[in-house]
């Protein structure tokens, strides 16, 4: 899903989903600068993630998001670039 469907979607980061339904799987959150982010850092108020495309914080806009289930790419590698959670075992 990409940042526009986001935005029509959600409005608003704090109204983001931690997991995918259905299935129930875990969200990857890809920013602008190719870094990704899990969604306990997302909806952390300290950090200035942001859906707008317009904004100033270059990194912390949300470009997109992805599940982590039936990706071999990220299988069981999967980090948060800024808490290092891994987010296939947290």
């Amino acid at each position: 899903m990409l940042n526009a469907q986001l935005i029509e979607q959600f409005e608003t980061v704090a109204n983001l989903p931690h997991y995918a339904w259905p299935g129930g799987y875990a969200l990857q959150y890809v920013m602008s600068d190719g870094g990704t982010l899990c969604a306990a850092c997302v909806h952390d108020t300290s950090n200035p993630v942001t859906l707008d495309i317009n904004g100033d914080d270059e990194g912390w806009i949300i470009a997109g998001v992805q599940t982590l289930e039936g990706s071999e790419e990220f299988e069981g590698e999967a980090t948060c670039d800024h808490c290092n959670k891994n987010m296939w075992t947290d």
